[in-house]
Formats: structure tokens, C-alpha cells, sequence
């Protein structure tokens, strides 16, 4: 793994309070992945020290791109000292507020594609055009029905697309080739050629690259069989979808926009998808979600009322308050054994109707109400 800044943790350790997640619980936690045999190289930029392409060249089966927020962004950039000079972190692709900001530093290429942005996108189109880019095509997710007055045409040297996602990135070495884009509406892919990607969120999206092996030479699919003299091509996209937004196609759907990185337990999952996505990837299996994964529009049986059980009130988490934080360091004290105990026996598989009695009343006839209902109202 390689961390930009000084230590690992991201956002952990930058973005939340000491007192929320001490940084000695997030050196535990950290510690428990290197045990593992995961290698950890801090004061590393991609792009700057390293690149994907030569992380592919040097033998991975796949890299996976976790940038993290926009706010980590900045504040790697200025712990670097860096005044304002963009990062190409995948190859030919950058963000609008890069073009916008150093538009003395970023050369468009001859073949530039945008991946919506509104009137954003719109006024980078022309620059682009007014820079010397031959091509410029606009794609924008919303179909032309939906489209709202900040997507209006561009001009007639800037191509637009609706109803259009970006779903893959082709590229050799250091450079971006090719954008591949699905029609929202009847599914079919297309592939546009692409010197320069630019992108209207504030951070990269997550991301997986892998080497494009040619199947019909000899030793295809060992990497070791590939010629020296032949150039390195790879390809991007995009991990699994959270479940509750399995249905959307492409980089930076709704669900992608708003990140997954707004707290711990969100950026934990976030990992656990993008491993399990690299995991198939590195099989040969194309990343998706299984068939029996729970979303907001499953049906799933909810009980509405339990009689004669007796209810095991929730422990409330003791609190350091005041004066107290500054001996016990941490907001949440947490519990002693009596009521760590206490609090494991409460049934916590609730909707799965396996309530049992307690005391004198464990076995006798329980009666429970049961309602279908969608998971997610």
C-alpha cells in the first residue's frame, strides 16, 4: 500500500476527532493489517513517485486507487508544498478544478472527453477548444428529456452525449487511450477516443486497473510472457456498487458522488467492497455484486409485535464529560465486564423471529406478528 502522507489512516486520522478515534486505537487497528504481511510505504504520491502503469509493468495483477476525499487531497498538496501543480493520478485524467485553477499548467490533449459537470463542464469544454483540443465530446448521465439548463449545447465544435456513463478507461503506459461509455438506456457500450479525461467531482473516483493481455498470442495471461518491446496496455473501472445503489452504472453515479468516506465504518465497508472486487478481478471475474445481497427494495420479514417476552432494555454507553476528557482521553469509556455481559446476552438478529423467553417462560408457546415489508422503509 502506498500513503501519501506521513502516516496511514487517510481521513481516520486527519478528519476525526482524537477523542472520536484515538490515534492509538487507529495504530492498533493499522498494526493488525501489517501483521497480516500487508507493506505499507508512507510520503508516496501516484503520479508524482509512482505511477499505475508502472505498478502494472513491475508484476501486479491489479491496483486498485483509493484517493480519498477532496479535503485529504488539499491537505496532502500543501504538506507537499505544492503551489497549485495538478496530480495526474490516472494517467490523462484530471479533475475540472484542476483545469480551472491551473490553467497555465494543464495542456489539453487533442481528443478530450467530460464527464458532465453543468455549466462547469460546459466552460471547460470551450477552453479545451480554445487551447487547441481537436475533439471535445461532453457526456452527460441525464438523457436529453431530463436535461437541465446548465447542460445546454456546448457549440458546434463541442460533441454532447446524454444518457451516457463512463465505465471504463483504456490506456498504454503513461497515457490514456480510449473512454469507454454506456448508453444508460439500451445498455450498449461505445468507445471514444480519449487523450484526456476530465472529471467534475473534487476526488478521484475508486478505481481498478488491470494489464490487458492479448488472448490470441502465445502465453497469454503471463505477465513474464509479455515482449519488453511491446507497450504496457491496461484497463480501468469501477469496484462494486454499495448494495443499495447495485441498479447504477458507471463512475460517479448518485451514490458515488456523496463517497463513501464520510466516517469509519463507511470507509471500512468501502475497503471491504473494492478487496472483494479486486479479489474476482484477479480470478478473471468481472466485479459484482452477489444475487442474494439485501437492498433497500428486498423483501424481508419484519416483526411488528412480540407478547409476553420480556424486553432486555438496551446498556447505554457511559460518557466522559467535561473536565473527565482530559484524564480519560476518550469521549466513550466503555464497558466493565458486568455489563459487556449483560449487553451480549440481548438478542440482536432482530426480524429473524428467533426470540426466545426468558426466566420461567423459555418454554413455553410464544406468539409473534409478522409483516412483509420492503428492507428499506
Amino acid at each position: 500500500m502506498y500513503e501519501a502522507g506521513s502516516q496511514p489512516g487517510g481521513l481516520l486520522r486527519s478528519a476525526i476527532s482524537a477523542n472520536r478515534l484515538p490515534a492509538d486505537i487507529l495504530d492498533w487497528d493499522i498494526q493488525g493489517v501489517v501483521d497480516m504481511g500487508v507493506k505499507i510505504e508512507t510520503g508516496v504520491t501516484v503520479g508524482r513517485d509512482i505511477t499505475i502503469a508502472g505498478l502494472l509493468a513491475d508484476g501486479a495483477d491489479a491496483v486498485f486507487l483509493a484517493t480519498g476525499g477532496w479535503d485529504s487531497r488539499l491537505e496532502r498538496e500543501a504538506a507537499a508544498g505544492n503551489t497549485g501543480v495538478a496530480e495526474e493520478t490516472v494517467p490523462g485524467t484530471y479533475l475540472m478544478m484542476d483545469v480551472l485553477r491551473s490553467p497555465g499548467q494543464i495542456a489539453c490533449g487533442e481528443n478530450v472527453v467530460i464527464a458532465g459537470g453543468g455549466s462547469t463542464a460546459v466552460a471547460v469544454a470551450r477552453a479545451c477548444r480554445e487551447r487547441g483540443a481537436k475533439t471535445v465530446t461532453l457526456l452527460y448521465r441525464r438523457g436529453l428529456a431530463e436535461a437541465g439548463d446548465d447542460e445546454a449545447p456546448a457549440g458546434k465544435d463541442i460533441r454532447v452525449i446524454h444518457g451516457a456513463a463512463v465505465v471504463r478507461l483504456l490506456g498504454e503506459e503513461n497515457r490514456l487511450s480510449a473512454v469507454v461509455y454506456r448508453d444508460l438506456e439500451s445498455g450498449e457500450e461505445q468507445t471514444l477516443d480519449a487523450d484526456q479525461l476530465l472529471l467534475p467531482s473534487g476526488r478521484y473516483p475508486q478505481m481498478i486497473f488491470r494489464r490487458i493481455q492479448d488472448q490470441d498470442s502465445p502465453g497469454a495471461g503471463d505477465a513474464e510472457a509479455t515482449s519488453a518491446a511491446e507497450p504496457l496496455r491496461w484497463e480501468g473501472f469501477e469496484p462494486c456498487k454499495r448494495p443499495d445503489q447495485a441498479g447504477e452504472t458507471g463512475l460517479l453515479s448518485s451514490g458515488d458522488v456523496l463517497s463513501d468516506f464520510s466516517g469509519a465504518i463507511k470507509a471500512i465497508g468501502a475497503g471491504r467492497r473494492a478487496a472483494a472486487s479486486v479479489h474476482q478481478v484477479m480470478y478473471g471475474i468481472d466485479p459484482h455484486l452477489p444475487k442474494a445481497v439485501l437492498t433497500p427494495d428486498s423483501i424481508i420479514q419484519n416483526v411488528d409485535a412480540v407478547s409476553a417476552v420480556e424486553e432486555i432494555p438496551r446498556r447505554i454507553m457511559p460518557l466522559c464529560r467535561g473536565q473527565e476528557l482530559e484524564s480519560c482521553g476518550e469521549i466513550e469509556r466503555g464497558f466493565d465486564e458486568e455489563a459487556a455481559i449483560a449487553e451480549s446476552r440481548r438478542c440482536l438478529q432482530c426480524g429473524l423471529i428467533c426470540y426466545k423467553r426468558t426466566g420461567s417462560q423459555a418454554e413455553q408457546p410464544r406468539e409473534v406478528s409478522v409483516v412483509n415489508v420492503p428492507a428499506g422503509r
